[in-house]
C-alpha cells in the first residue's frame, strides 16, 4: 500500500516526512546521533518553508482568479511572488523579471 505522501509534490513530501519523524522520535524518547538544536533547525526551517510555499501559493493562486474577478490582481500576484521568493529561487527569479516587464511597460506608457 502507497503512503500518503507519496502522492505530494517532492516540494512538500521532505519537509513533512522530516518534520513527522523527528515528531515520532520525540514521542518515543530517542536520541539521533546528532545534536538536538541541529534538528530543531532543521525541522523549523522545513515547516518555515512548507508554510511559506502553501501561503505564498494561495496567494498568487488568489492573484490569478482576481485577473477574472473584480480585484487588484497586479497587486496581489507580486506580493504572492515576493512571499514565495523568501525561500524560493525561482519565485526569487519570475519576480525580477515581473518587475523588469512592469518597468518596461511603464516606460512605454509614460513616453
Amino acid at each position: 500500500m502507497r503512503s500518503p505522501f507519496e502522492y505530494l509534490s517532492p516540494l512538500l513530501r521532505l519537509p513533512l516526512e522530516s518534520l513527522l519523524y523527528t515528531i515520532s522520535i520525540r514521542e518515543r524518547g530517542e536520541r539521533r546521533s546528532t545534536s538536538s538544536s541541529l534538528d530543531r533547525r532543521t525541522v523549523l526551517h522545513s515547516a518555515k518553508k512548507v508554510i511559506v510555499f502553501v501561503v505564498g501559493t494561495t496567494v498568487v493562486l488568489f492573484g490569478i482568479a482576481l485577473l477574472v474577478l473584480p480585484g487588484p490582481a497586479f497587486i496581489v500576484i507580486p506580493v504572492g511572488l515576493g512571499i514565495l521568493a523568501t525561500e524560493f529561487v525561482w519565485a526569487k527569479r519570475l519576480l525580477r523579471k515581473f518587475k523588469e516587464e512592469s518597468q518596461k511597460l511603464m516606460q512605454k506608457a509614460t513616453g
